[in-house]
């Protein structure tokens, strides 16, 4: 089960880490996400999951994020090293499934 999740490493943590991307990245939006992008010097990559506060409920919360993880995981080869990404799912995508937001997500990177 550990080898199929998300290293720990790759997930920005601190509130300095997102203030730094929220500041200075770019934000790219689409139905039911958002995706903030900074290109950092520090090696490496680092991701940020974050759901609209307007979801009051812990379960839908985090199974948005799990969901956040798993588009990710099966897909960070698609991002250059040094990118600190932040990935904010909007209160619509509650009503989708996850290939809605996989679908949202590959629309994001084309752009």
């Amino acid at each position: 089960m550990k080898e199929e999740s998300l290293p720990k490493a790759l997930i920005l943590k601190t509130k300095k880490e997102f203030e730094e991307v929220f500041q200075k990245g770019k934000r790219k939006s689409s139905g039911n996400l958002t995706i903030y992008c900074y290109d950092s010097e520090e090696p490496g990559l680092k991701f940020g999951f974050l759901v609209d506060k307007k979801i009051k409920k812990s379960v839908p919360r985090n199974k948005l994020k799990r969901w956040l993880r798993e588009i990710v995981r099966k897909n960070k080869e698609k991002f250059s090293s040094g990118q600190k990404t932040i990935f904010f799912a909007k209160r619509e995508a509650l009503e989708k499934t996850i290939w809605d937001l996989y679908a949202d997500f590959e629309k994001l990177l084309k752009e």
